[in-house]
């Protein structure tokens, strides 16, 4: 219990350090007078979805090894808490891809995903990607969907 507590505050400590990382990132580039202000928003934002994931993180590795069961699964709320921080970061992942395709003047990012797998093409589709086309290849057992992303 005390070593879940001890990762619980080194991960709230990493997530506020983010988000003073953020603050300053933001003022640091306006005014230094960078040329994209887009740029620095998204930066900015980049790392404040990672400090939040991180800080979620922190929070569920708190709760699930120092508050008492209350008829609560342990595993299922590990569970919640991983696939809520992994997903976080996927999210601040792509954007930080669009925001470096912006900033190499790429007009469209592509990518290739499982046809079968509705989810993921949800997923691509709620942060802004449309899919184009689905092909077949004879080495994989599988279809794919490519979607596309206008930056």
């Amino acid at each position: 219990m005390a070593m879940a507590m001890l990762f619980s505050i080194i991960f709230k400590c990493i997530s506020a350090s983010l988000v003073l990382l953020g603050i300053y990132q933001f003022f640091h580039s306006v005014a230094g007078g960078e040329s994209e202000f887009i740029s620095v928003i998204v930066k900015s934002v980049n790392t404040f979805v990672i400090a939040l994931a991180i800080f979620e993180l922190g929070t569920g590795v708190g709760k699930e090894f120092t508050v008492p069961d209350e008829g609560e699964n342990i595993y299922l709320n590990i569970r919640r808490t991983i696939t809520r921080f992994v997903g976080t970061v996927c999210i601040a992942l792509v954007r930080h891809i669009v925001a470096y395709a912006r900033s190499k003047q790429v007009n469209v990012v592509s990518i290739g995903i499982i046809a079968a797998h509705e989810v993921l093409k949800t997923w691509y589709a709620g942060l802004g990607f449309i899919e184009k086309d689905t092909l077949r290849f004879a080495h994989l057992p599988f279809d794919v969907t490519f979607m596309h992303y206008r930056v």
